[in-house]
């Protein structure tokens, strides 16, 4: 079942807590106002747990779709080869 707003606004604010960040969320967009790539994929991970990704920079619902799709250039990032 996919979050409200303000479930979603709760997990945020849990999650940037938890990880001791600040002043990083567009609470009216819902976006993490961060450029900082690491700091995302950090919080991509905890979201994953909570059925939540990333598109961007804004905090989208994972759907069955999303889950098992990551983009090539994430995938050469990890430095994952696929054959």
């Amino acid at each position: 079942m996919p979050y409200s707003r303000d479930d979603i606004l709760g997990i945020l604010d849990r999650v940037i807590d938890r990880m001791g960040i600040r002043n990083i969320v567009d609470a009216e967009n819902l976006e993490i106002a961060s450029s900082d790539s690491f700091q995302l994929r950090s919080i991509e991970r905890v979201f994953y747990k909570f059925g939540l990704g990333l598109d961007g920079n804004k905090v989208i619902h994972l759907s069955k779709e999303t889950e098992s799709i990551t983009p090539e250039p994430a995938i050469r990032e990890m430095g994952i080869r696929l054959n």
